[in-house]
Order: C-alpha cells, then sequence, then structure tokens
C-alpha cells in the first residue's frame, strides 16, 4: 500500500520488515515474494543496480524450488525492471516465463471454476497478458467484444 501510495519511505521500512521476518521462516515462496517486494521498492526508488540484485536473489530461490504464484510476480517485475532499462529482448523473455506461470496456475483450475476468470482477470495478471497481445499485434478488441469476433 505504501508503495502504491507513493510513500517510499514506509514502503522501504515497511519492506525491510517483511524481508527480516520472511527470511525467518523457512518458506521459499515468502523469500521469493519478499526479495520481488524489496526489487519492487529498488525501482520506485530508481535504484536499479539494486533492484536487479534483489530479483536475482529471488531468482536464485525459484531456481530451486518450484513456485508458480512466486515465480510468475517475480518475472512480472524482472519485465517491468528490464523494460525501463530499455533492454527490451531481456524484458519480452522475462514477460514470456510470467505468462507461462501464470497459464500454469490457471490451467490448474476448471476451465469453469470461476477463481480462474478472477485470477486471469485481475489486474497485474491481465496486464502481463494483454502486453503479449499488443506487441503482437496494434489492433486490440473493442469494448464488449472478443478478439476472435473482430
Amino acid at each position: 500500500a505504501y508503495l502504491m501510495s507513493g510513500d517510499l519511505s514506509s514502503a522501504r521500512t515497511s519492506t525491510d520488515d517483511f524481508v527480516k521476518s520472511a527470511l525467518s521462516t523457512a518458506d521459499p515462496q515468502l523469500h521469493a515474494l519478499a526479495w520481488d517486494l524489496k526489487a519492487r521498492v529498488a525501482m520506485a526508488e530508481n535504484d536499479l543496480a539494486a533492484a536487479r540484485e534483489h530479483i536475482q536473489n529471488a531468482f536464485a530461490i525459484l531456481e530451486k524450488a518450484e513456485i508458480p504464484v512466486a515465480a510468475w510476480q517475480a518475472y512480472a517485475t524482472a519485465w517491468e525492471l528490464y523494460g525501463s532499462a530499455k533492454e527490451q529482448k531481456v524484458a519480452e523473455e522475462y514477460r514470456a516465463r510470467s505468462e507461462r506461470y501464470i497459464l500454469k496456475i490457471a490451467n490448474s483450475f476448471e476451465s469453469d471454476e470461476p477463481l480462474r476468470k478472477s485470477f486471469l482477470n485481475a489486474a497485474p495478471v491481465s496486464r502481463v497478458l494483454l502486453k503479449k497481445a499488443v506487441n503482437k499485434t496494434s489492433r486490440l478488441p473493442k469494448l464488449g467484444q472478443s478478439a476472435s469476433a473482430q
């Protein structure tokens, strides 16, 4: 909430507390999410070197454990980080990784499961998926119309 409101000082303090707490557990998902959050705060502070270091810490954890919920978020953060650094090819690779984990999570639900639709429609998730559509085509579906209907 602090990060979204622009209160970077409070965001940094709360994030540092979260990282300390998360790393005191044995839960690799909490570890990866903590490093992801730390990277996002560093990005907001325009400290790209620190953000890269923190996201690499998250990746080190993800290499050791299959954690789709943390993975899609960390790769989405890396997509933003490398995109802001004008490294578009690397950024797109991370967006594609994020998308693969998003779809893995979505496909773990039955196709008619309301949680599946809610997950795919969540703003951070749909942003990753929509960016692919924007990259592949300059035309987006009109409001209320599916892409296949055009």
